[in-house]
């Protein structure tokens, strides 16, 4: 029998019930429910279970096999508590303790929270998550196969290494699950496999390539995607198009999906929608093809027309598209009460930087929503969904934009409100515009032009814009590219050809205007050591990279390359509600001014609380290597 699957499916429920989940610390079960009983109606035959979480996956891992860093400890916290203290930080009841360092997952833009491993690290297992929620499905009548992340991947994302324990494993047998899921993402180890059920290996999002021999003759009882049981990734989860069911088949017979990251317009297809597609695929096969022809001839339908869209597209179709849009947002205030709200929070906004005595000034963006859908908004050739949230990192989500025709300005977008801004303030004013390359992967691209070409028509689009903020007296431009590194594909013998896109669609957006603009560029949550002769290519005036939870690692990256422009590592952690004291920053300050030379530092504020530490410490800085 042909059998249908999916690796994981969107831990935060329809309408974001697990954000206020996290923020309240309920609706954990009935989200979980709602997942497994929508995926068993629509009639995938194996459901994961262990997949949901709080916050992130890999903080649960952490959490589960006691890798919690000795500073959470001894503060009679409980293990909730430690858990989102390890997430977010804490700053309460005398506990002060900075929250883990966060990653970006692969190339995603979901952030994980990095493994810390110590010698004083005491691998135990404090509770089985995956036993847990695979008997609480069992209870509802839904058979599911537990998710469990991978001891390679686990050990290989943390920062260090220490042989793991097959507890978990044992547990999970004992319980009668037939096959638990094993994501390896980096790939590949067998030890597990005489203790524990059948092991369905995943290693979704690259080729194994080098790795394919070792795989094949490992023991598992499925790969995704060797010769015991192959299942392949035929229904994208990272993309929200339709899948071409006729090309599917065409793949291979043991369809599955991954959409743990990813969440109608017909052409349109999200999770819900991707897993009745795996259930389709898999019902067309031998006996049960007549099972799936009509949803297999509805679909031909719908990529035919949605073929000849992409064929034929216009202004008069974006125009349609635009204007549904404008209807569906439309304010409950007049525009010019919100205009006036604008005003007002924007110079609230520039008086509390003058007072405490910032240099260079941002308006801060109030009339803006989330950094790339704003701009999607603003743009020709994009549409938005209402729920089609992703997680980007515990309780923040956002709505990717979708790329459905060629991109254009249609006029300016930031320049108002920078104008504005400059207006009340003697003080140099800075416009914030999000890069090409971040707009591009932060969005849902199309799927019949290259990723290239895409990226080249944002370019154009930033282009106009930073030229027309010249134009109207701004003095600074900042282009936030925190998406540049993430955009590079997982194996190295691929870079050099999205680099030679990705950095030119940066330096083409910031083109056409005079040397007396100051150019900066912001990225986060990255290893850019590795990319770092990349970012110098982009010759940005100003660069800001954040360094706070890294442990000031990224310090040694410029003592390794250098760096003749200005730069700016983030001295505190802006995902995190802690506030770091001023003595905290002066530290950090210090271990910048050792290598980085004091007048190519720039310190980049962001809360009001942190602010005022921030400013006091820059001025002491100054007072101290005058």
């Amino acid at each position: 029998m042909v059998a249908s699957s999916v690796l994981g499916f969107p831990r935060i429920g329809g309408n974001r019930e697990v954000k206020k989940a996290v923020e309240a610390y309920w609706g954990r079960r009935r989200c979980r429910k709602t997942s497994w009983t929508s995926l068993k109606e629509r009639g995938v035959d194996l459901i994961p279970s262990g997949d949901f979480s709080l916050y992130d996956h890999v903080l649960d891992h952490s959490a589960a096999f006691n890798v919690i860093p000795k500073r959470y400890s001894g503060h009679s916290l409980s293990a909730l508590d430690v858990y989102f203290a390890m997430g977010r930080g804490r700053q309460a009841d005398g506990v002060d303790v900075p929250a883990c360092e966060m990653k970006k997952w692969f190339d995603s833009n979901y952030h994980f929270v990095v493994p810390e491993f110590s010698d004083e690290t005491d691998f135990k297992l404090n509770f089985n998550k995956a036993l847990e929620e695979y008997n609480e499905a069992k209870a509802l009548g839904i058979v599911t196969r537990p998710v469990v992340l991978g001891p390679v991947s686990f050990l290989t994302l943390g920062k260090a290494a220490k042989e793991a324990k097959p507890a978990a494993a044992r547990d999970l047998k004992a319980a009668g699950v037939e096959s638990v899921q094993v994501d390896e993402p980096v790939l590949a180890y067998s030890e597990l496999v005489p203790v524990s059920p059948k092991i369905v290996l995943a290693t979704y999002y690259g080729r194994l390539a080098s790795n394919l021999t070792f795989v094949a003759n490992s023991r598992f009882a499925a790969l995704k995607p060797t010769t015991q049981v192959l299942s392949l990734g035929v229904v994208s989860g990272r993309n929200i198009w339709k899948a071409d069911l006729d090309a599917g088949i065409a793949l291979g017979q043991r369809p599955s999906l991954s959409s743990a990251h990813c969440q109608q317009k017909d052409w349109f297809s999200f999770a819900l929608e991707k897993a009745e597609e795996v259930a389709v695929l898999a019902a067309t096969s031998l006996a049960l093809r007549t099972q799936g022809s009509s949803a297999l001839a509805a679909n031909k339908a719908s990529i035919a027309k949605r073929r000849e869209f992409e064929r034929t597209s216009d202004d008069a179709v974006r125009k349609r598209i635009r204007s549904a849009r404008a209807k569906f947002n439309k304010k409950q205030i007049t525009e010019a009460e919100y205009e006036e709200f604008i005003k007002k929070e924007i110079e609230y906004v520039v008086r509390f930087q003058e007072r405490i005595g910032l240099d260079l000034l941002v308006h801060g963006e109030p009339e803006r929503n989330d950094m790339v859908q704003y701009f999607g908004e603003q743009f020709q050739g994009f549409v938005f969904t209402q729920n089609g949230w992703v997680q980007s990192y515990g309780s923040r989500y956002v709505r990717p934009p979708i790329i459905v025709s060629d991109v254009s300005r249609p006029g300016p977008v930031t320049v108002k409100w920078s104008s504005y801004a400059q207006s009340v303030t003697s003080k140099p004013m800075k416009g914030m515009l999000t890069g090409p390359v971040t707009i591009l992967n932060w969005s849902f691209p199309r799927a019949d032009i290259s990723r290239e070409l895409q990226c080249m028509q944002l370019a154009l689009a930033l282009r106009d814009e930073v030229i027309d903020l010249e134009k109207a007296g701004i003095k600074a431009v900042q282009v936030d590219e925190p998406a540049l590194r993430e955009g590079l594909p997982l194996r190295k013998a691929d870079w050099d050809e999205y680099l030679k896109w990705a950095l030119p669609s940066f330096k083409l957006s910031t083109a056409g205007v005079t040397d007396n603009l100051q150019t900066h560029s912001h990225f986060c949550y990255s290893d850019f050591d590795d990319i770092f002769p990349s970012i110098q290519a982009l010759d940005a005036d100003v660069i800001s990279i954040e360094a706070s939870k890294s442990d000031m690692k990224l310090l040694t990256t410029f003592k390794q390359y250098g760096y003749s422009n200005q730069i700016g590592p983030g001295v505190y952690d802006i995902h995190s509600p802690r506030v770091p004291g001023e003595q905290e920053i002066k530290d950090r300050i210090a271990a910048m001014l050792e290598i980085l030379p004091e007048d190519l530092l720039v310190i980049n504020p962001e809360t009001e609380a942190s602010l005022v530490n921030l400013v006091n410490a820059a001025r002491w800085a100054r007072q101290t290597n005058a």
